[in-house]
This record gives structure tokens, C-alpha cells and sequence, in this order.
């Protein structure tokens, strides 16, 4: 039985001292009751910790779940006896009750203890009377002892509680037992060996002598006895009594008892288990024993397989010294074989035990034996190794086989050896026909050596692989490993005998390769020696062919052939002749290269001389090379001679056609010029042809040319040069004569053709048309400058001519000079209209080029501007945490870059364009549309960017903010719940220590609040931003929503900051408690210290006795002195007993201590009183003077107050020095007080309005303007009511009894007040509708359900209730010494509620704006200016009312409706607040400042504003600065250009970069929350 046991405690028990009655609360939770004892007082903690445990174990487990409920009586009891109890119970089982009730004591001060150190514990408490506790638990579940009717015998439930739990421990017990003896049953293992077994089978037959042994019957007759005792009586009725049935028999409260019942299945089910455990005991015994009768045949049948397995291991050991061992000729390899053959006959004699063993191993799978797997297997592992066996004999067989057929053959092969060798030798005879036979024979020998070689070596290849493969099968896992291991088998190695036998075949091999190499080689050698021999013969023929051919065929050729011809038919015929010879001769010249081949190769192979080889091959070659170049120099000769009279005679013909073309009339010599220089330069070179062929057969024949061919070249050469000078001389006569006239018709018309041209330019049209493209516009400036400078060219060669002509003819006559000069003048004339026309045309195709330019540059700008489009929209996304919020921040850092490259072109297109515009372009509206649409699209991009920048860094400023404030919570957290003990050694400097924990405690406080503030304001920052980038994407439903993200981590945050705050508030009672104890060691310490170093001293100053009455008076004096500065240590020694009492009523700690410490300094001066006053009375005495009443005494004994005590001097004293704290304290309860007391009527007016009259709306009789309206004339008033019921309502209780915190209440829940917002802006049309449509029906409704105040008066209340809150808190900001700044910051809050409604509701009167209002963002400010507008030609100022919003400056106008009379506004224009510009002074005027947008501030652009008063003015000012430092790429990434301001003014420019901490990441992750976290890290 597992937990606590009752004998343990039972004597606890018996004393009654905790009772477990098994009765309920109403939430179905166990009661736990400590009535009144004596005996509570005196009990130890450690036995209270005992019987709580026991008693916190009995219920079911669904019942604890529930927590314990737990009452203590402290009737008739103290505090002192309760307090231990609650604090094993908040120490050891806090987790385990649910509420402790505690009934009031009858003494006031118990009562009063009690309340105020109850409320500290981890559980709830609660302090009622007898009343309130039957409220809370029905009276049917109290014992009598606390007014109820439970019925409960103690006696009896013990009785019956000892009983079931002996019974379960006796029971498991018995199961425990059962369960070894199953364990050792099923887990025991089969031993290994037959004596094992043996006396495993006697320690089995014990076991079931035990088994029958053990108390199965009296087991079960006690739970049989105890399970009739609890169902005695539920024949009855239900066997089991819920509690609530008011049975009043003993029986009835022990059956009844769900506690007890609840113990009735675990009986019964172990009876069930000690049941069945016996019988299954049993049946495991009787298969346990079959078993082992198995496992003994078994282990003889292992046996037996070991046996033959050894059998066969030693004969395979004997078979394997020899297994590869093949003999090292043929004569020992048939020795091997023989043996093989007898050893295979001897051990085929063992099979027949063999197969018993196999006829075994049958016999029992046969008969299902319990581990028929491991015989089949042993019975084949036997049966594998004897096939293996066998099988290795006949690989051995085989083996030898091979060995006596390879050395065999190995020593037939060396006996051939010497015949093939002798072969190889012999002379080498002289004729061809006799060396060709004898290379016949050789090679027949070289066929048979090859042969007998091939047979050696694949006999020898054969034996080495069955030794690989003998040796492969001796090392291969044995299939019988494991019986090989059990019966110690040990297979050898083969590799040394494989090596050898390996060894003898490779040496064998080894020695017959190299000397059938050796002989090869020789036989190669002789082969070669025949064959060069023969090649040579056959050689030196061949050469004697060819030489004998050039000289009885070539020689005699050349002879023949010597001239060349005196003419072309000769020498034709000469060519024609020597081209057949050339091709006969071509065979012989291929003869000549194969043998000088042929010799190369003899030479090289060094069997015949290379002297004699190369002696033939140069005589031939040196024959053959000067043959053949004297054939080469004829050849040449005659193509010469064939191509200088075919020359010759083209020259002729030529010449003779042109002295006919130039002899006519009409003849144009300038065109016939280039072809007749052509005829004369071919003349000529077919001259120097005919010369340098003359000098080349002068000197090859040097006895003279007999031919003639020499004449009829030289003869040739002069006729050609005869006529060629003929032609030249009348070429030039001729032409002198027509040049003149030539001249002067060419130059009138060049004239009138230029006239023409210059004409036709004038007549050309001047416009342009664009569609013909860029690439045709350029093409047509750059033909149009071409075709001007060339006719500009052109008129200028006309004019240098006609006046050349003109000094020629002038001596020829003056008509001819007088047309000349009258074609100059008019040439002149039109050439300067030309010019003017050409300037007009290309202007008009340069500007249509510009423009088209300009197009294609936007078009490019565009089409980067919608990749930057396509790229936001792509990379869309909302950030789930730091990690992906840090990385799109850098993905969106590229798109900037990129960005700022498209900038610079758009800003290079914007000034090419204001450029052109300024210039008079002719297309200056194109130009300026085209500027304005990129100036347009680029704004929209940058504004996109600029939202996309503002998301990812409010999201990397919510989540960096959340998780650095969680972990500061955290930190804090932990640091708060160490248990550590602020109190120093030192009294003084202790309490200086303490003074400085309490106010960095403070600071510590102030500083996580507002971090947690900070990241509330993060997390609405991120929201908003999101909320407008999701509204754009609406249409896409798989975007990230952040706002369960985010309120999961808010709320994880509030969770965090309320556990902190827990602590906290912990800590600093603590830290105050300790303070104060501080205070009073000081005060008690320094009073102490007074009385000693000056009161006694006083004391003892003065006289026994005096000696008259002048000393008596003198005397009398000094007490009278002494009293006055008495009264301030009096002063002291009651503040310190008065701290003493406040201390103990609230102990935390040095209880002790303060009681001794107070009882010390209160009895020292009592004393050091009574002594004073007795000396004062003996002085009064002694003259006769009245005894007055002692004032310094303290008397505490009747009254635990000093102020009865105290003289009426004395506590005036004493109120001034308390009375402004008092008061500060009190007007601070009091403000509480009236904020909570008017937040619970305020919430129970808008339930009210909520039910009776919003829920009228929803029922009949509903008159029909008003159905479906109700969001018209309610608003969100629901909603507001909602959340102060269940939230703020519930927050402002928790700072009942700390108002100084109550501030942060206000800063937590501010975003909840934006709600107010949306009420007042449609307050104005819920007042009006209810007017005109809904005042009756409501009246109805107030009457008909009694309602006390009309509808108007519940809808202005959330509105009265923003100005109640803002008196509320700044009354309790004037009465507060400590978190002013808290409640400072939740005033803020407070005023700008208002102020926020009153800007919606003037932005709700705007009409006619051209943006959605809900798009315009938040609207910061809003108020009436004075406005100068540049555009307005007079320039009059006009009031116009401004709305600075969060994305616009609207500029509208203030006018009434005509029907109504109520304000609206009439909207004029707006300016994005991306590129407004600020110049903050103007005209030395304090209330005016200009904004402007696009270009430099200067007077011409910009709007000059005049506010209603300096302030407001400064406001807007510092309002417009901080909204363009938050734009900065919009403003940076500009395309208009700017131009520095006036020196005079103090401008803004939004153009410019801001400064460092002015972008936008340094605007939300400001230095403020990481220095309030890092302020409370250091603390």
C-alpha cells in the first residue's frame, strides 16, 4: 500500500484532532475538519505535517483534484494554535486545499490577529462565522460539532480505516509473493549442462510445496469479512450513501462514507487477483516441468552432435595438413593421388553413426519438442559438415588430377627446348629464292614452340585457381560456427600450404617463360637477319631501274626541246608537249620516294651496312632532284613566253579601239579617263614582261639562242611601246579642245540644279510626326544635318568654281562672264533662305527627339517603379516573430537600395524636364504630365515602402520590446521571491540601508511599469501599422492576422507583470516591516541612551536632602527645566512602543526580539519616571506646595493607548507632527474610495442601459424608423459597458489599499479608452436621431420598467465619466508622496481621451475630401488658422481649420448648414505629410510658420500659416517636425529637386537625411526602455 499508513499515526487519530468524515462541498471537494482542541496548541509541526498527509491521501484522486476544503475552529481557541497549522498547509500542501474557513474566535483581539494575518498564504482564506459557513458548505455536511447533521462515529471509522488497510497490505503482500514465484518460473533459464538440470528439476518440485503452503483461504476470508461489513445494511437500500441520505446509525456513516466506499473495488478486485493468481501459479508449474523433462533429452542429444562434430573436426584436420599440397614433379603428384583415394575410403566407414544421430534429431521433432528449431538445426549443422566433408575430398581428387597433367606436360616442354634451338642456327645463304624457303622453315618452328608453350601454361592456370578455390572454401564461415565454438573446434589455416604449392607452379611457369622468351628472342633475331638480307637484293634492283629510265628516256627529252616559239602558236605547241612528258615523268618520281623509304627503313634496322644502303639512296636522290629541276625551269620558261604574246596581242587590239572612241565628236573624255589609264598601264607592264623575259633566256643560254625565240620577243616589245606612245599624244590634243566648253555647261548646270534644291527646301514642311518612333526621329536629324552640310557644301564648291570660271573666260568674251556672275548672285540669295528653313527643321526634330527621350527614360523609371510595386506586393507579409520581423527588415533594406539607384535616374528625368519646360520647349504640356505621372507613381511606391518600413520596424520594435520586458520580469521575479533577509547588523547604517532598498524598491517599480507601458505601446504601434497594410490586401486570406500573436504575448506580459507585482508588493511590506523595525531599534536605542548618559546622571546629581528653602526652589527649577527635555525622550519612548505594537500585530519577523526591545525601553522609563516624579514630590513637599499629577510616567497597564496618558500640551505636540501625513493618507482613501464607490454605480448605470433600454430595441412594438439602429443611437456603449464590468472594474479593486499605484491602471488599459473615441464622434448623431425619431418610445420604456433616469441621461454618462476620472486623479496626484509619476501618466491618459474625441468628431464634420477619412490615418491636431496661399493671385489671408493627420495636412473651410446651423467643413486641398517641408520662423512674427511641399521654401511655393497664440503655434511646430523625421524615406527618395533656403528662415527640410535618432527605428526603439530596463537590471 503506497503513502502514509494509519498505524503510523494512530494515536493522532484517536485524539480527534483532524476529522475526514467523507462529506462535500458544494463544488464536490472532500472536507478536512480541525475542530476545537486542546491539544492543537501543543502539537509538534513534524506531527501535524503527519496526520495532514495521511488524512490528504484517503479520498479518490478525482475528489483531491478538486482541492480540500478545509475549517478550523478557532472557538474557544487562539491564534497561536491556528497559525501552525496554516503554515504546514501553505508549506507542505498548498497545492492540495482549495479555501481554508476558519470560524471566528470569541476574544476580539484572536478575531482581530486572525483577519490581519490570514490574507498572506497561497491559498484562499476566509474568516466566517457559523452563519456564513453553512452558506458556503451545506449544513447536511457538517458534523454536529460544527452545527450540521453529517452522521459521523470517529471510533468506528477508525476501526474500519485499520481494517481495510491491514487487509490491503496483507493482500499485496500475497500478490507480491505470487508474482515472484511466476517471475522465477518464467524467467528462470535452462541450465547448460545435465547436472544443472538436475537440480533445477529438485528446486522446481519445491516451489510447489511453497506454492501450497501459502494462506490463500485466510486472505480471503479477511476480505470476505470486510466487504460484508461495509455492505451490511444495503439490503436495505443503496450499498453506497452519497452523504446527503441523514442516516444517523454509526453503521450508516461508515457505509455511507464515499471515502471508505471508494476502497470497496480494490478489495474486491484483489480477492479477484489472488483468485486467478493461484491457479495460474499452478498451471505455469505443471508447463515449467514438461519443460525440463524436454530439456533433459535435449542436452543428451547435444551431446551426441558435439561428439560427431569433434569426430569429423580432427578427421578434416588430419585431410587438411595435406589439403593442397600437389608435389613438385610428376612423379610425386601420383604418389599424392594414391594416398587421397585410401584416406576417402577409411572415413566413409563413420557415416552410419551419422546417420543415427539424423534418425534422432527426427524422433524428437516428431514428438513437437519444445525447441524443435534448435534441433533441426544441430541435425543439420551434422549433417552440412559431412557434405562438406565430402565434397572437400572430391576437390582434392580434382586437384591432383591437375598437378600430375601440369608437370607432366612442364617436362615434355623442356625436352623440346634444345630442338628448337638448334633450329634457329645456321648460315644465312646468298640468293633470294634460297632465303625465302629458309624463312618458311623458321617460321614453322616458332608455330610448334608456341603451341607446347599455350598447353604449359593453361594447365598450370587451371591448377592455380582449384588451389585459390580449395583455399576460398577452407576459410568461408562454416555453417556450424556456433556448435564449432561449443565443441571447440578449431579449422586450420591453409595459406602456407596454398603458398607453397602456389609457389612451386609459379616457379615452374617462371622458369619455362623465361626460357621461352630467351628462345624467341633468338628466333626473332635470325628472322630478322633473313629478311633484311632479302630486302636489301631487292633494293639495289630497283634503283638500277629508275636511273637506267632517266637516262635513256629524260635525258634525250631535254635535248630536244629548247626554244620557245616566235610566236603564240609556237609556243603554245611547246607547252602543250612538255605537259605530256610531266605526267609520264610523275611515275618515275613515285618509284624514287618509296625506295628512298624503303633505304631509311634497312638502315635503321642495323642488319646490312648503312654505308652501302646509303651510298644507293644518295646517288639516286641527287639524280633525280637535278632532273627534275631542270624540267621545273622549262616549264616556267614556257608559261612566260605563252602569257607575254597572249599580252601582247590584247594590248594591240586595245589600243586600236581607242584611237576610234576619241576621234568623234560628242566624246565625254573625263568618264573615259580612269579606262583609258587602265590600257595604258597594262601596255606598259605587258612591256616589262616582254623585257624580263628576254634577259632570263639571255641567261640560261649562254652558246647563243639558235631558235630565234630571243628575236621574236625583242621585236614584240617595240611594237607594243610604238603604239602605246601613238595613244598618248592624240589623248592629249584631243582634249584641250573640248575642256573649255565642257566646263562651262557643267557649271550652269550645277547651278540650276542647286537652285532647284535650295527651292525645294524652302517648301518643306516643318512638322514633325512622333509616331514614327525615336530610332526614325534620330535617323531623320542625323539625314537632315547630313543633307545641310552637304548642299551647304555643295553651294560652296559652286561658288569657288563660277568665280575660277570667271578669271578663265574672261578674256574669251563678256556674255559668257555676265551669265556666270548673274548664276553666282541668285545661288547666294537662296542659300541664305535655305539656311533659315534647315535651323527650323532640325530645332523641331531635335525638341520631338527630346521628348521621346524623356518618354523612354519615364517608361524605364515606370517599369522599375512597378517591379518595385510587384516586388511589395511579392515580399508581403506580417512578421510572427523577432527572427522573420529582423529578416524581411533586411529583405525590405535591398528594395531601399534599389530604390535609391531608381532616385537618382527619376531625379535626373525630373530636372531634364523642368530643364525643357523652363527652355520654351514646343512640347512643354507633354513634358510636364509625363514629370507629374512619375512623380505620382513614385510616391505611391514610396509611400508603399515607407509603410512596408514602418511595419517591419514597429514589428521589430513589439517583439525585441516584449521579449527583453519578459525577461527583465523574469529577472525580477526571481530576484523578488529569494528568500532573503534585508535586515542588516548594524542598527543605524541597517536602517540607512533599508531607507535606500525601499526607494530603489520604488524606482524598481516605476521603472518595469513603464517598460511594460512602453511595450503596450509597441504592440499598438505594430497593430495600427498592420491593421493599415492588411487593409489594402483584404482580398488575400492566407496573410498572417498578428493579433492573437500579439495578445498572446501581451498577455503573457500581463501575466509576468502581475506576478512581479505580487512580489513586489511582497518585498516592500517586508522591506517596510523591516524598516520600521529599524526605526524602532533607533528610537528605542537613542532613548536608551538618553536616560543613561543623562537621565541618570540628573538623578543622581541631585541632593538627599537641602539645607533651605531658596535651595529647595533652585531645585524645584531644575526638575521644572529638566521636565522640558524630558518630554521629547517621553516622545520618543512612546513612538517606539507604539511601532512595538503595530509590529507584533503584523509579524513577519524578530518577533521575539520587538517584544523584548519595547517591554526594555518601556520599563526603563517607567522606572527612570517614577523616580523623577518621586523626587519632584519630595521637593514640592518640602515647600509646601501642592503635589501636581506626574506627566512623565507611562502607564500602559489599563490601556494600550498613550495618548490617555498624555497631557493636552503633549498630544498637540504630537498631532502637529503627525497630522499632515495623517491627512494626506486619509484624502488619498477617500479619493480611492469615491473612484471605486462611482466606478460600481457608473458600471451599474450602463448595465441598466444596456438591458432595459438597448434590449427594448430588440423586442416588439418597435417603431420602425428606429429598428436595425441601434449602433446609431447606442454606438459602441456595449461594448464600453462590457469592458468596465469585466476589466477595469476588477483592476481598479486590486489597488483598493495602494492608491498611489492606481495609475498604471490607467496607462495598462489606455488603448481600451480609444473606445470613448468612437462614442463621442457619433454622440452628436445619437442626440439628434433620438430627437427627431426615438424620444417617445424610449419614455414608454422608462416608464413601463421604472427606471430612474431618461435615455439622455444614461448616453451623456461615459462622457461625464472621462472628466470624472480626470478629477479623480489629479485630487489624488496633490495628496500622493510617492508614484506621482504613475498617476501622472494615467491624467495624461485621461486628457487626451477628450481631446482625441473632439478631434474625431471635427474630422466626422469634413465634407467633400477626396480620400476616405478612415484612410487618412490618426489625426494629431486640429485647429483654425489664418492662411496665405501663393496660388491665389491677390494673396488675401483666409481662415481655413487644419487637420494634421497621420498620413495628410487637410486645409478646409469653416461654414454653416443652411438647414441645420450646425459647423461643417468644406474640404480645399490636402498635402501628403510625406512631402510637406517646415519653415518655423517667419516675419518675425512668433504665431506664423510655413509649410510647403515639392520645391524650395521660398514665397512663391510656400504657405504661410498664422496661429490663434504662440503655444499653439509651438505645438504644431514641434508636432510637424517629429511627423517628417518618422517619413524618412519618403522624404529622402524625393524627385523634385530643392534648392538651399533663405539664410533668414529656419527650415525643415524633409529632403534632407534627419539625424541618427531621428529615423524611424531610432523613433521606436527610443533609449527610453532600454535605459528603464537596463536601470532595472542594475538594481
Amino acid at each position: 500500500m503506497d503513502g502514509p499508513r494509519g498505524e503510523e499515526v494512530v494515536g493522532l487519530l484517536e485524539e480527534g484532532l483532524a476529522l475526514l468524515p467523507g462529506s462535500r462541498d458544494k463544488r464536490g471537494g472532500p472536507l478536512l475538519l480541525f475542530p476545537t482542541c486542546p491539544r492543537r496548541e501543543r502539537l509538534l509541526p513534524d506531527d501535524l505535517r503527519r496526520l495532514t498527509k495521511y488524512l490528504l491521501s484517503i479520498p479518490p484522486e478525482d475528489s483531491r483534484e478538486r482541492g480540500f476544503s478545509v475549517v478550523v475552529d478557532m472557538r474557544g481557541g487562539t491564534w497561536g494554535g491556528v497559525k501552525g497549522l496554516l503554515k504546514v498547509l501553505n508549506e507542505d500542501f498548498s497545492s492540495s486545499v482549495h479555501i481554508v474557513y476558519i470560524i471566528k474566535p470569541e476574544n476580539f483581539w484572536q478575531k482581530q490577529r486572525t483577519s490581519l494575518a490570514a490574507n498572506k498564504y497561497k491559498f484562499e482564506t476566509a474568516l466566517v462565522g457559523m452563519d456564513c459557513l453553512h452558506k458556503a458548505i451545506d449544513p447536511s455536511q457538517l458534523l454536529s460539532q460544527f452545527e450540521g447533521t453529517y452522521p459521523y462515529d470517529h471510533g468506528l471509522w477508525l476501526a474500519t480505516r485499520l481494517g481495510v488497510e491491514e487487509f490491503l497490505s496483507v493482500a499485496q503482500d500475497l500478490l507480491d509473493r505470487m508474482e515472484d514465484w511466476r517471475e522465477d518460473i518464467q524467467r528462470t533459464p535452462f541450465p547448460e549442462d545435465i547436472a544443472h538440470l538436475k537440480r533445477a528439476m529438485e528446486a522446481h518440485r519445491e516451489l510447489k510445496e511453497k506454492v501450497s503452503r501459502a494462506p490463500f483461504e485466510q486472505v480471503d476470508g479477511m476480505g470476505q469479512d470486510i466487504l460484508k461489513r461495509l455492505s451490511q445494511d444495503s439490503c436495505g437500500g443503496s450499498g453506497y450513501d452519497s452523504g446527503y441520505s441523514g442516516r444517523s446509525s454509526s453503521s450508516s456513516s461508515v457505509v455511507s462514507n464515499p471515502d471508505i466506499q471508494a476502497n470497496v473495488p480494490v478489495i474486491l478486485s484483489l480477492v479477484e487477483q489472488i483468485h486467478g493468481g493461484k491457479e495460474e501459479v499452478l498451471r505455469l508449474h505443471a508447463q515449467r516441468t514438461q519443460k525440463l523433462e524436454e530439456c533433459f533429452q535435449l542436452r543428451h542429444f547435444e551431446m551426441d552432435c558435439k561428439k560427431m562434430l569433434e569426430w569429423m573436426r580432427q578427421s578434416e584436420e588430419a585431410f587438411l595438413s595435406t589439403y593442397v599440397e600437389i608435389g613438385h614433379s610428376h612423379h610425386t603428384a601420383l604418389r599424392l593421388k594414391a594416398d587421397h583415394e585410401t584416406f576417402t575410403r577409411n572415413l566413409m566407414n563413420g557415416f552410419v553413426s551419422i546417420k543415427r544421430i539424423l534418425a534422432m534429431a527426427s524422433h524428437l521433432v516428431e514428438k513437437g519438442h519444445y525447441a524443435v528449431d534448435h534441433i533441426r538445426t544441430l541435425g543439420g549443422r551434422v549433417s552440412r559438415a559431412w557434405k562438406d566433408l565430402t565434397q572437400s575430398l572430391d576437390e582434392r581428387n580434382t586437384l591432383l588430377l591437375l598437378s600430375t597433367a601440369f608437370h607432366l606436360k612442364a617436362e615434355q616442354y623442356v625436352q623440346s627446348m634444345e630442338g628448337w634451338r638448334n633450329g634457329c642456327e645456321g648460315l644465312v645463304p646468298g640468293e633470294a629464292a634460297l632465303l625465302e624457303e629458309r624463312i618458311h622453315a623458321h617460321q614453322r618452328i616458332y608455330e610448334a614452340m608456341c603451341s607446347a608453350y599455350t598447353e604449359v601454361h593453361s594447365t598450370s592456370k587451371k591448377l592455380l585457381y582449384q588451389l585459390d578455390h580449395l583455399v576460398h572454401l577452407a576459410n568461408q564461415p562454416h555453417p556450424n560456427k556456433q556448435m564449432d565454438e561449443t565443441v571447440g573446434r578449431c579449422r586450420l589455416d591453409p595459406a602456407a600450404d596454398y603458398s607453397t604449392g602456389a609457389k612451386h607452379v609459379l616457379d615452374v611457369i617462371h622458369e619455362i617463360l623465361g626460357r621461352h622468351r630467351g628462345l624467341e628472342e633468338e628466333w626473332t633475331r635470325k628472322k630478322v637477319s633473313l629478311h633484311q638480307r632479302l630486302a636489301l637484293k631487292l633494293f639495289k634492283e630497283d634503283v638500277k631501274q629508275v636511273l637506267d629510265w632517266l637516262e635513256k628516256h629524260g635525258e634525250q627529252f631535254l635535248a630536244k626541246s629548247v626554244g620557245l616559239g616566235r610566236n603564240l602558236h609556237k609556243a603554245l605547241a611547246f607547252q602543250k608537249s612538255q605537259t605530256n612528258f610531266e605526267k609520264v615523268l610523275q611515275n618515275t618520281y613515285t618509284n624514287s620516294e618509296k625506295l628512298l623509304m624503303a633505304a631509311e627503313e634497312l638502315a635503321r634496322t642495323g642488319e646490312v651496312p648503312g654505308e652501302e644502303i646509303y651510298g644507293v639512296a644518295e646517288g639516286l636522290e641527287n639524280v633525280v632532284r637535278n632532273f627534275a629541276s631542270r624540267v621545273q625551269q622549262r616549264r616556267r620558261l614556257l608559261d612566260a613566253a605563252v602569257r607575254f604574246y597572249s599580252h601582247a596581242k590584247e594590248v594591240g587590239m586595245v589600243l586600236e579601239k581607242w584611237v576610234g572612241l576619241i576621234g568623234g565628236e560628242d566624246v565625254d573624255l573625263e568618264g573615259l579617263e580612269g579606262e583609258r589609264d587602265s590600257a595604258l598601264q597594262f601596255a606598259r607592264a605587258t612591256e616589262t614582261e616582254g623585257r624580263r623575259l628576254a634577259d632570263e633566256i639571255r641567261c640560261i643560254s649562254s652558246e647563243g639562242d639558235r631558235s630565234g625565240s630571243l628575236e621574236g620577243i625583242e621585236g614584240v616589245v617595240l611594237e607594243v611601246e610604238r603604239t602605246r606612245l601613238e595613244l598618248e599624244d592624240f589623248w592629249e590634243r584631243r582634249k584641250l579642245q573640248l575642256d573649255l566648253g565642257l566646263q562651262l555647261r557643267l557649271f550652269e548646270r550645277e547651278a540650276v540644279d542647286v537652285r532647284g534644291e535650295l527651292e525645294g527646301w524652302s517648301e518643306e514642311r516643318e512638322d514633325v510626326d512622333l509616331g514614327v518612333g525615336l530610332s526614325t526621329l534620330e535617323l531623320l536629324l542625323r539625314t537632315h544635318t547630313e543633307e545641310t552640310q552637304r548642299v551647304q557644301g555643295r553651294v560652296l564648291q559652286l561658288m569657288r568654281r563660277g568665280h575660277e570660271l570667271l578669271q578663265v573666260v574672261g578674256g574669251c568674251g563678256e556674255a559668257r562672264g555676265r551669265g556666270v556672275e548673274a548664276l553666282l548672285e541668285f545661288v547666294q540669295e537662296k542659300d541664305v533662305d535655305f539656311e533659315e528653313v534647315a535651323e527650323k527643321k532640325r530645332r523641331s526634330l531635335q525638341e520631338a527627339i527630346q521628348l521621346l527621350q524623356l518618354q523612354q527614360e519615364a517608361k524605364q523609371i515606370l517599369g522599375w517603379i512597378g517591379n518595385g510595386e510587384s516586388m511589395l506586393a511579392a515580399t508581403f507579409g506580417v512578421p510572427s516573430s523577432l527572427e522573420e520581423a529582423e529578416d524581411l527588415k533586411k529583405e525590405h533594406e535591398k528594395l531601399k537600395k534599389a530604390l535609391e539607384k531608381t532616385h537618382n535616374f527619376g531625379v535626373q528625368v525630373n530636372l531634364r524636364a523642368e530643364a525643357l519646360v523652363g527652355g520654351g520647349h514646343s512640347y512643354a504640356h507633354e513634358i510636364q504630365n509625363l514629370s507629374e505621372e512619375v512623380s505620382r507613381r513614385w510616391r505611391t511606391l514610396i509611400g508603399g515602402a515607407e509603410e512596408r518600413h514602418r511595419l517591419f520596424s514597429t514589428a521589430v520594435a513589439f517583439y525585441k520590446t516584449a521579449e527583453q520586458v519578459r525577461s527583465v520580469l523574469e529577472s525580477l521575479e526571481r530576484e523578488y521571491r529569494r528568500d532573503e533577509e534585508p535586515c542588516g547588523a548594524d542598527t543605524k547604517s541597517g536602517r540607512t540601508h533599508l531607507l535606500h532598498l525601499l526607494a530603489k524598491h520604488q524606482d524598481q517599480k516605476e521603472a518595469f511599469m513603464k517598460a511594460c507601458t512602453h511595450a503596450r505601446g509597441t504592440a499598438r504601434n505594430f497593430l495600427k501599422v498592420c491593421e493599415r497594410a492588411l487593409a489594402y490586401r483584404a482580398q488575400e486570406s492566407n496573410i498572417f492576422s498578428p493579433q492573437a500573436k500579439v495578445k498572446e504575448v501581451l498577455d503573457s506580459l500581463v501575466v509576468a507583470e502581475d506576478a512581479v507585482m505580487e512580489c513586489w508588493v511582497s518585498r516592500r511590506t517586508h522591506l517596510s516591516f523591516c524598516a520600521d523595525v529599524a526605526e524602532m531599534e533607533v528610537g528605542g536605542e537613542e532613548a536608551l541612551s538618553w536616560l543613561r548618559e543623562n537621565g541618570e546622571p540628573f538623578l543622581k546629581t541631585l541632593p538627599q536632602t537641602t539645607q533651605g528653602t531658596q535651595e529647595t526652589e533652585q531645585i524645584l527649577a531644575q526638575l521644572t527645566q529638566f521636565k522640558s527635555t524630558v518630554k521629547e525622550t517621553k516622545e520618543r519612548v512612546r513612538g517606539v512602543v507604539e511601532l512595538g505594537d503595530r509590529l507584533l500585530e503584523r509579524p513577519l519577523a524578530h518577533t521575539q526580539e520587538i517584544h523584548d526591545l519595547k517591554i526594555l525601553v518601556e520599563e526603563t522609563y517607567r522606572d527612570f519616571s517614577r523616580r523623577l516624579d518621586a523626587q519632584r514630590r519630595v521637593v514640592e513637599g518640602s515647600l509646601g506646595l501642592r503635589t501636581s499629577e506626574s506627566r512623565s510616567e507611562l502607564d500602559r497597564n489599563s490601556d494600550s493607548s498613550l495618548d490617555s496618558k498624555l497631557s493636552n500640551e503633549e498630544t498637540k505636540v504630537l498631532r502637529e507632527l503627525n497630522d499632515q501625513q495623517t491627512k494626506r493618507r486619509r484624502r488619498r482613501e477617500f479619493i480611492m474610495d469615491e473612484l471605486l464607490s462611482t466606478e460600481r454605480a457608473y458600471v451599474s448605470d450602463l448595465c441598466v442601459c444596456v438591458r432595459e433600454y438597448l434590449g427594448a430595441m430588440s423586442g416588439e412594438g418597435v417603431p420602425g424608423p428606429l429598428q436595425g439602429r441601434e449602433r446609431s443611437l447606442f454606438g459602441n456603449l456595449e461594448e464600453i459597458s462590457t469592458f468596465h464590468r469585466d476589466v477595469f472594474l476588477e483592476e481598479l479593486e486590486k489597488y483598493a489599499s495602494a492608491p498611489e499605484d492606481v495609475g498604471h491602471c490607467f496607462v495598462r488599459w489606455a488603448h481600451k479608452f480609444d473606445m470613448y473615441v468612437v462614442y463621442c464622434r457619433g454622440k452628436a448623431e445619437s442626440n439628434s436621431f433620438l430627437v427627431e425619431v426615438g424620444g417617445k418610445f424610449f419614455e414608454g420604456v422608462q416608464r413601463e420598467r421604472g427606471l430612474e433616469h431618461p435615455l439622455p441621461a444614461y448616453l451623456i454618462k461615459p462622457v461625464q465619466r472621462i472628466t470624472k476620472y480626470q478629477l479623480l486623479l489629479k485630487d489624488l496626484l496633490d495628496a500622493c508622496d510617492e508614484g506621482r509619476g504613475e498617476i501622472q501618466d494615467g491624467l495624461e491618459v485621461m486628457v487626451g481621451v477628450p481631446r482625441k474625441a473632439n478631434d474625431a468628431l471635427h474630422l466626422s464634420l469634413l465634407e467633400g475630401c477626396d480620400v476616405s477619412l478612415d484612410a487618412v490615418g490618426e489625426v494629431f491636431l486640429q485647429d483654425k488658422f489664418t492662411v496665405w496661399d501663393p496660388k491665389h493671385r491677390l494673396r488675401k489671408p483666409r481662415e481655413r481649420h487644419l487637420f494634421l493627420s497621420e498620413l495628410y495636412l487637410l486645409f478646409a473651410k469653416e461654414t454653416k448648414d443652411s438647414t441645420s446651423g450646425r459647423t461643417k467643413y468644406l474640404f480645399k486641398h490636402k498635402i501628403l505629410t510625406s512631402e510637406v517641408g517646415l519653415t518655423e520662423c517667419m516675419e518675425a512674427d512668433d504665431c506664423k510658420f510655413a509649410v510647403w511641399t515639392g520645391r524650395s521654401p521660398v514665397s512663391d511655393y510656400r504657405i504661410v500659416l498664422k496661429a490663434g497664440s504662440g503655444e499653439v503655434k509651438r505645438v504644431w511646430v514641434k508636432k510637424i517636425r517629429e511627423v517628417i523625421q518618422e517619413t524618412y524615406l519618403s522624404t529622402v527618395l524625393r524627385l523634385n529637386p530643392t534648392q538651399p533656403s533663405s539664410p533668414k528662415d529656419t527650415t525643415l527640410d524633409p529632403h534632407l537625411p534627419p539625424p541618427n535618432d531621428a529615423t524611424p527605428e531610432a523613433q521606436i526603439l527610443k533609449v527610453t526602455t532600454f535605459s528603464l530596463l537596463e536601470k532595472v537590471r542594475q538594481m
